[in-house]
């Protein structure tokens, strides 16, 4: 008897909904497209090999939001793994001993100050009636950054994008939540967290139009060779006045150099 045919309606309903929702695209009648996604983040806090930050003190990172530096300028398969493994082991240990030399065991007290301030934040921002919603900027961002700042970059496209980015930044300042609710607000967290994504996107532009060359996942079409000689170097970025100042730190060498990426 032969075999029932495939039914890929009935057998995969969520892969052709969630085609149709995020692609605008029927796998019945055309092919889905395939694009690069986000897959790990190779920067993050600048911490020293026990998680603590040297520019911030009482400041540990772990983790993926960190970066220990041992990846360099791309990621090694597994070092994931290193990240939360053994630097959280390390950096939660460093933690609880600063905490003890530090407040002698004893939780330090906060003022309420900071966050005073912040819950006036919060409450103009949930007050505000018009401006751009943080969905429209995000989707703008998403679409630049997918477009200008991917894979393969060139100065022209980069410089493209920081301008856009730049706007977008600015037309947040004025952003509306659509959502007035004090409970369980997910309108309101994506708000926020579209600020700290234009953050983001600002800081990458900006590292990556200044690295006139292609190292790691950072290929500029325009400078298609590797520079050791200027650009053997960690970048460092600061958000100071609401803008991004880029500095530098010095490679360390253990027992490998870096090659030249053959394969």
């Amino acid at each position: 008897m032969p075999a029932a045919p495939f039914q890929p309606i009935s057998a995969l309903p969520q892969i052709r909904e969630l085609a149709m929702a995020f692609a605008g695209v029927d796998p019945i009648e055309a092919p889905i497209p395939v694009r690069p996604g986000a897959h790990y983040h190779m920067g993050g806090v600048h911490v020293d090999s026990w998680g603590a930050a040297p520019h911030m003190q009482g400041l540990f990172a772990a983790g993926e939001c960190s970066c220990v530096s041992v990846h360099g300028a791309n990621r090694l398969g597994g070092n994931s793994l290193l990240e939360a493994v053994v630097y959280g082991a390390r950096t939660g240990a460093a933690a609880a001993r600063y905490a003890l030399d530090t407040f002698n065991g004893r939780a330090p007290e906060a003022t309420p100050a900071a966050a005073l301030d912040y819950e006036r934040r919060l409450r103009d921002l949930l007050e505000r009636q018009r401006g751009p919603v943080q969905h429209e900027l995000r989707d703008e961002l998403a679409d630049t950054m997918q477009e200008k700042v991917g894979v393969f970059r060139t100065e022209s496209e980069l410089r493209e994008a920081q301008a856009t980015v730049e706007q977008l930044r600015e037309r947040y300042k004025g952003v509306v939540v659509t959502d007035k609710g004090r409970t369980f607000n997910q309108s309101l967290v994506h708000t926020i967290e579209t600020g700290y994504l234009l953050d983001l996107a600002l800081t990458m532009v900006t590292g990556a139009v200044e690295r006139t060359e292609s190292r790691g996942a950072h290929s500029r079409l325009d400078y298609p060779e590797r520079d050791d000689d200027d650009w053997l170097k960690h970048t460092l970025s600061y958000l100071e006045d609401d803008q991004i100042r880029l500095d530098y730190s010095e490679v360390t060498f253990t027992q490998h150099e870096p090659q030249v990426r053959s394969y």
